[in-house]
């Protein structure tokens, strides 16, 4: 046991965090075996970091803008620790006082965390610092907007791709550093964001009311979200099941999230304005029955079947209706080709729904 002078290992670290800033995802982590658990520790962390910069109430959106641009620098630059711890506390005093306080606890942190970054192996590092620079310049992209609103599908995919996706891309690289079997094809990055996609649709659902009272529009049709969900669900289900069998513990790691969405979509149908959460009994459960599924895919692949049909996505997953194919309209989406810095083609990014090739 450590004792309260001795400094935390980096997992214990990392775990702190997590459990104050995420609790369902920090399970989840708590599933993968060393070192990736780190990697993916230090990977969210960083992202959730990003997330703090997007969702804060910012007094004026430029001073936001700094504040994505200084951390860009900080993760991208080496400087100085001088210079770092001094551009590191003004960059935190800058922030919201309204801000959570594990959130504010994470940014107080950044400077370990950065560390961390730096002294990672260099494939870990690099597929990192990838991730990182797409996501900011993503979130920006859409924070620059006078007002934050999605008119579309095409847009919450966009929106999606950036906040989500683009973390299943990276996952996807963490896991090859360990086991180069498995090939990193434009399938399995395209089917990674289709999991990223799936489980951000599943967020931006379950907060819709909070998020438009704080001002941030990014549901424009719930029935154009629920029916993309189907797509996105199966994508995410080819993702996993690309994964070695003797890669449990990710496979694990990957289903829990997946079909922890799929078993809450039915309450999101119900309780559209509610709070919606399963009872801890519940997710206990289905997470036990996942540790046992996955090493058998016939069976994995039928509980998965269930979970679609209860939730009323087994139709249209075969299927997808006219309301969605009309939803993802000409928008804009050209920009992504320049900011994404992936393996990813243009073709792909219109196949995961971010606008039409015409």
């Amino acid at each position: 046991m450590t004792s309260m002078n001795e400094p935390k290992s980096a997992v214990e670290f990392y775990q702190s965090h997590l459990d104050r800033v995420s609790r369902s995802f920090a399970a989840c982590i708590a599933r993968l075996e060393t070192p990736l658990r780190a990697w993916v520790s230090l990977t969210y962390l960083l992202c959730r970091i990003l997330d703090t910069v997007e969702d804060a109430v910012w007094s004026r959106r430029e001073i936001q803008a700094r504040s994505f641009e200084t951390f860009r620098q900080l993760v991208g630059q080496e400087i100085s620790p001088e210079v770092e711890s001094t551009t590191l506390d003004g960059w935190v005093r800058e922030f919201p006082t309204t801000l959570p306080e594990g959130e504010r606890l994470l940014l107080n942190d950044t400077g370990r965390i950065l560390r961390d970054l730096r002294t990672a192996p260099e494939e870990i590092r690099v597929a990192i610092l990838t991730l990182v620079n797409s996501m900011s310049a993503g979130m920006r992209h859409f924070c620059a907007r006078s007002e934050l609103r999605l008119s579309c599908l095409s847009e919450v995919n966009q929106y999606c791709f950036f906040v989500a996706g683009l973390v299943g891309e990276t996952l996807s690289k963490l896991l090859r550093a360990l086991d180069h079997r498995l090939e990193l094809r434009r399938d399995l990055i395209v089917d990674a964001h289709h999991f990223g996609l799936f489980l951000q649709k599943i967020n931006l659902l379950k907060d819709q009311y909070r998020d438009e009272r704080e001002g941030r529009f990014l549901v424009p049709s719930r029935a154009d979200l629920f029916s993309s969900l189907a797509l996105n669900a199966q994508g995410a289900m080819r993702y996993i099941e690309a994964v070695p069998l003797d890669h449990k513990d990710y496979r694990v790691f990957c289903a829990w999230s997946l079909f922890l969405g799929l078993a809450t979509l039915p309450l999101l149908q119900r309780e559209p304005r509610g709070v919606v959460k399963l009872p801890h009994s519940t997710t206990a459960k289905l997470f036990q029955q996942i540790e046992g599924w996955v090493d058998t895919p016939t069976v994995f692949r039928e509980q998965f079947k269930k979970l679609l049909d209860e939730a009323h996505l087994e139709s249209v997953a075969s299927r997808q209706t006219a309301a969605t194919r009309t939803s993802i309209s000409r928008t804009n989406w050209q920009w992504v080709a320049e900011v994404y810095k992936g393996v990813l083609k243009p073709d792909d990014l219109c196949a995961l729904g971010l606008g039409t090739a015409d």
